[in-house]
């Protein structure tokens, strides 16, 4: 299936930001001019999990001319891959795979990637396969290679500093539960789960809840997801918490078009941060 792309996409992709997000059955491709309101753009497609996904990688490429232009900038966005946070004063770039391996074992067939989180003194630590990692390197100009996270923590410490009160957030996509805690900007605790039924994702938000000592009067919780799902668990959550919230984004999002609203936070929170 072909991309639809905006046409002026060809003629000043040197304006765009775009990205490609990995998924473990597909990947979406999208961007934007940051000169043009509403110009953002996303197309999504699902392969075969069980098939070769250099393959499929490959065969989308091949079939796109538009990923060999050069652009302001171009993320490649690993989603759905574990991480951990290590403290900058602790890290180490040779020790990167150390650190990988004794959270995670070891295992020969992968690409250790590192970042800094934006405004924090935390490095992310995450993996990609390694021919996916050689494939986009090689076909790419000049790629930024990101995890889904990289951009979500500085969102997240962004809003936390705006209250007065401790905040926990929580993002549930591709079945994956991320909950991190902050006050003030300090991030206190952070950690995802595997979730398959809805009991899970109560249990585990409200496990750490009550872990970190957070007060259901004063402290809040965000969420953000599908818009169903976090309706639902907005009033499940309403039960045991008063301040429950769905997370909004800054006005500058809604100028991007609204085809930016159907993506997941980590895709927004990138855009809006540009790391």
């Amino acid at each position: 299936m072909a991309v639809l792309i905006p046409e002026l996409l060809s003629k000043e992709s040197e304006n765009y930001i775009v990205s490609i997000r990995l998924l473990p059955d597909g990947l979406s491709f999208s961007g934007y001019n940051p000169h043009i309101k509403g110009s953002f753009f996303i197309h999504e497609e699902k392969w075969n999990p069980s098939d070769s996904y250099l393959k499929h990688l490959e065969d989308f490429f091949f079939a796109h001319e538009c990923l060999a232009y050069t652009f302001k900038r171009f993320y490649v966005v690993q989603a759905n891959a574990d991480y951990t946070l290590v403290p900058l004063s602790l890290f180490l770039e040779k020790k990167a795979d150390e650190l990988y391996s004794f959270v995670f074992g070891h295992s020969a067939d992968r690409q250790i990637l590192h970042q800094p989180l934006k405004d924090d003194n935390q490095i992310i630590i995450y993996s990609m396969a390694p021919d996916v990692y050689t494939f986009c390197s090689r076909s790419l100009a000049n790629p930024v290679f990101v995890h889904t996270q990289s951009a979500v923590f500085p969102l997240w410490k962004q809003r936390s500093l705006t209250k007065a009160c401790r905040v926990m957030f929580a993002s549930l996509a591709g079945g994956r539960l991320i909950i991190a805690c902050y006050e003030q900007g300090q991030l206190l605790f952070t950690n995802y789960f595997q979730v398959a039924e809805y009991k899970e994702i109560l249990y585990y938000t409200l496990y750490i809840w009550k872990q970190q000592q957070f007060d259901v009067q004063a402290d809040r919780l965000y969420l953000s997801g599908e818009a169903q799902q976090t309706k639902e668990l907005k009033m499940a959550l309403s039960a045991y918490i008063m301040n429950v919230d769905i997370f909004d984004y800054p006005s500058e999002v809604y100028l991007m078009g609204t085809e930016i609203l159907r993506t997941p936070i980590d895709l927004i929170a990138l855009y809006l941060c540009e790391l």
